[in-house]
């Protein structure tokens, strides 16, 4: 199984940091026999620093070589591996499923398997809580699998009541975020984490290296397009992200776009999407824009005053409060039916953890080779801009395409994330 790490011995210092052991999950007086097995538990207790996360050779410090953890903990697993008399102990599999996980740490490859097997088989079990989701989640972000590994977060956040959560959840999930290059979300779980334990986050190296990495915008001040627009391939699909503007735009992979500067408080990003086929024209183009205005006006009355013939409606399927504002002319494109289109108008202030609402789970390039270990940055570059922001999206159309246009204009004006 390929072993994806992002700076993984910062991660177990922060776990250490937040006096958090993955063993602290188990309810010990549940595994069946647990007096049993006292030794090995103690053993594990003493070493967990250097099990829960891998580390490469170049950072291992510790006094214990891996080998020998490794043995020891492959004995005390084949010890739990012999209980066939509970398949109903959810403890007993989460304790399975965490020494599997700490061996994989420890590059016992074959224990991935079974400690998803271990993790997977509490599905079946009637009564199971939580903890073998958020668990599993754990063993699939050390496993670089981080679209997985944050689905299982997300289900135990959308389905457990956040009073019942335990507050270590918040700081794995915030590592698992991590990985998943949602450094945003990450923060936000941090800081839920250090609020609901009274944790101070000063001696947290991650999301002490996250605050370092944020840029703050000022809205006077320009930035190039290149790096106000960023293309990226997510979990979600292909799209533009732009942190400073707050906006995720999916778009299909066979539109073409141009993006602006951002200057004078302003920015434009112009999309052209397929041609549509007309009858008797044959294929017509049109465009689909959205600008993004900082100036503070009332921008929704600017483009009512600027577009021809333009009158505020109700009838456009928006999913967001906005202003709609369709618009005509037919002197222009007069051979293909004139010009029409809309205008919406939908304005945002900042929100209180910029960034999360616009970020999905994302595999980066990085510096490993040959399916070896590989190392990511802890980055995020800009923020949001504070100033509330009015996001114009223009469909540039003519009355020959104007059905099937609007039709794409609205899925696309739909599936815009603007937090």
């Amino acid at each position: 199984m390929k072993r994806n790490r992002f700076i993984a011995a910062a991660l177990a210092a922060a776990a250490v940091a937040a006096g958090a052991a993955d063993l602290e999950v188990v309810n010990l007086a549940m595994v069946p026999g647990v007096e049993r097995y006292g030794e090995q538990l103690s053993y594990l207790e003493r070493h967990l620093d250097q099990l829960r996360g891998w580390v490469p050779d170049n950072l291992w410090k510790y006094p214990v070589g891996r080998g020998e953890l490794a043995q020891n903990l492959a004995a005390f697993y084949a010890l739990l591996d012999r209980d066939t008399a509970h398949p109903d102990n959810q403890d007993l599999y989460l304790l399975k499923g965490i020494v599997g996980n700490f061996l994989y740490n420890l590059e016992v490859e074959e224990h991935y398997k079974l400690a998803v097997a271990s993790f997977t088989h509490i599905e079946t079990i009637p009564g199971k809580d939580e903890r073998y989701l958020w668990q599993l989640g754990n063993l699939l972000s050390d496993a670089d699998l981080p679209y997985q590994a944050v689905d299982r977060f997300r289900e135990v956040e959308r389905t457990v009541p956040g009073n019942r959560v335990r507050p270590l959840f918040w700081a794995d999930y915030a590592a698992a975020c991590m990985l998943a290059s949602m450094p945003s979300k990450a923060r936000m779980y941090f800081e839920r984490y250090a609020w609901l334990t009274g944790r101070d986050l000063a001696d947290n190296s991650v999301y002490q290296s996250l605050l370092k990495g944020i840029t703050y915008p000022k809205a006077d001040a320009g930035i190039p397009a290149k790096e106000l627009f960023v293309t990226l391939e997510r979990q979600d699909g292909l799209g533009i992200l732009s942190r400073p503007l707050g906006i995720w735009i999916p778009m299909d992979g066979e539109w073409r776009f141009k993006a602006g500067d951002f200057a004078k408080r302003k920015a434009t990003l112009a999309l052209t999407p397929p041609r549509i086929n007309h009858p008797t024209a044959g294929e017509i183009g049109y465009t689909i824009a959205v600008f993004f205005d900082l100036t503070g006006g009332d921008t929704a009355l600017q483009w009512e005053k600027v577009l021809p013939n333009a009158r505020r409606v109700t009838t456009l399927p928006v999913s967001r409060p906005s202003t709609v504002i369709e618009y005509s002319d037919p002197g222009t494109y007069p051979h293909i039916g004139g010009a029409h289109g809309y205008a919406v108008v939908v304005r945002a202030d900042c929100p209180e953890a910029p960034g999360a609402a616009i970020e999905a789970p994302m595999r980066l390039k990085s510096s490993g080779e040959n399916g070896g270990p590989v190392f990511y940055r802890m980055s995020q570059g800009y923020s949001r801009f504070e100033d509330p922001i009015s996001y114009v999206v223009v469909l540039g159309s003519c009355n020959f395409i104007f059905a099937p246009s609007v039709k794409v204009f609205t899925d696309f004006l739909n599936a815009l994330v603007i937090e």
